[in-house]
């Protein structure tokens, strides 16, 4: 029980985007953070507009992406947040991915990208209560030429290419 008190006063302070292109997805986890305390919740529909959001909006903490949106992927986000192109975002931001599919492909390239996290869905509050607080312990080493040098279809149909606003 201790280690509950402990995590949720950890999430409590916390700012998060949630990104998915699922309305019943987004739902779901907006409720379940609520429910754990998080301080500030805002949800967005793809991965283009989390880019739009994140470069104008105040700072998040922690974002929890899809994998699979048609309007901008979570593995370009991603990669747009460690390679710096996300203005007034640290490289090392906390960054969780999240998918219906555990694909073995995009669990490596999730780690490839320094993902925080990778979240399988469905999930229930107790999942990602442990990714959040998780991803937000793990440190992220920003390596640019890494993720500079990462070719635009590792992820086989997933593009990986850069947003443009």
């Amino acid at each position: 029980m201790q280690l509950k008190s402990q995590r949720q006063a950890f999430i409590s302070g916390l700012s998060v985007l949630v990104v998915d292109d699922d309305p019943s997805t987004l739902m779901i986890a907006e409720a379940l953070l609520v429910s754990m305390g998080v301080g500030n919740t805002e949800c967005v529909h793809s991965g283009s507009e989390a880019f739009r959001r994140l470069v104008t909006g105040p700072t998040v903490d922690c974002v929890l992406c899809d994998i699979h949106m048609v309007d901008g992927n979570g593995f370009q986000l991603l990669r747009s947040i460690r390679l710096g192109e996300v203005r007034g975002v640290r490289p090392d931001t906390c960054v969780i991915l999240m998918s219906g599919m555990t694909v073995p492909d995009y669990v490596r390239a999730a780690q490839k990208f320094d993902a925080n996290g990778y979240l399988a869905k469905p999930f229930n509050a107790e999942t990602l209560s442990t990714a959040v607080t998780k991803g937000r312990f793990k440190a992220v080493q920003v390596n640019f030429a890494k993720y500079a040098a990462v070719m635009p279809n590792m992820v086989g149909s997933l593009a990986l290419n850069s947003f443009t606003l």
